[in-house]
């Protein structure tokens, strides 16, 4: 059966994705200026042990909760979004888009039996779907899938990248920033043998949690990711992980 246009329109906007005023491509701008400063001068060394680290700390929560907002490049417009994201082991996953429009409560659930499902916001609440785990539809401006965005995955991906040649390096020493205490992973590699890609990753120097991770492309800062209010979860009801 063909999927109503609407609901399309509606899922490639996954997390509240909207086009942006060209003006905020400064904010791009003015967060690589800002990046770029604070690791001037830092000495870095072998990052797969910190990422080991955090991977073993981010393993200990049987559940969790955080919120996420992306503003990334995406087809030459600049398209933000708003979400909380639930986790629940083994492999549990629900968002919850945030925003001021029509995608506003829509959501999107990995369920326990591995199903993608998804629903509408708004007036289209009740229209639900099925999608495929590689579907354009959970592609986010950061380059990653809304799905496998848990922490988790997540840096599971670094380990894997570093063992395919992609290198992986940490700060030697922390950096303060806005009253937060961070160190910095840098991941550095080609994207199909052409584009350099480098992955900056803001880490709680005290919580071994990500609150920030950029995306640069030949030098370009093409995509920020923010994550606020991490909190452990182990009750999460497993009814929200069905649709």
């Amino acid at each position: 059966m063909r999927i109503p246009l609407s609901i399309c329109i509606l899922l490639v906007a996954l997390c509240c994705a909207f086009p942006a005023q060209s003006k905020t491509f400064q904010e791009l701008e003015d967060q690589a200026r800002a990046s770029n400063d604070m690791v001037k001068g830092k000495s870095f060394a072998d990052g797969l042990g910190f990422v080991e680290s955090m991977l073993n700390v981010i393993k200990r929560n049987a559940g969790y909760v955080f919120d996420s907002r992306i503003l990334g490049i995406k087809k030459s417009r600049l398209e933000t979004g708003k979400a909380t994201y639930f986790f629940k082991k083994p492999q549990k996953v629900r968002l919850e888009v945030h925003s001021h429009g029509m995608n506003n409560g829509a959501v999107v659930v990995k369920q326990s039996d591995g199903v993608i499902r998804a629903s509408g916001g708004g007036a289209l609440k009740f229209v639900k779907m099925t999608l495929e785990p590689d579907s354009r539809m959970l592609q986010l401006p950061n380059g990653y899938n809304a799905i496998s965005s848990d922490l988790a995955t997540l840096l599971a991906g670094l380990k894997r990248r570093a063992q395919n040649g992609a290198q992986v390096s940490v700060s030697n020493e922390a950096v303060s920033d806005k009253g937060q205490t961070f160190k910095i992973i840098e991941v550095q590699g080609r994207e199909d043998n052409r584009e350099h890609k480098l992955e900056r990753i803001f880490v709680d120097a005290r919580t071994k949690v990500p609150v920030r991770w950029e995306v640069y492309k030949n030098g370009d800062l093409v995509s920020i990711t923010e994550f606020d209010n991490f909190k452990p979860r182990p009750d999460l009801s497993e009814d929200l992980f069905q649709l």
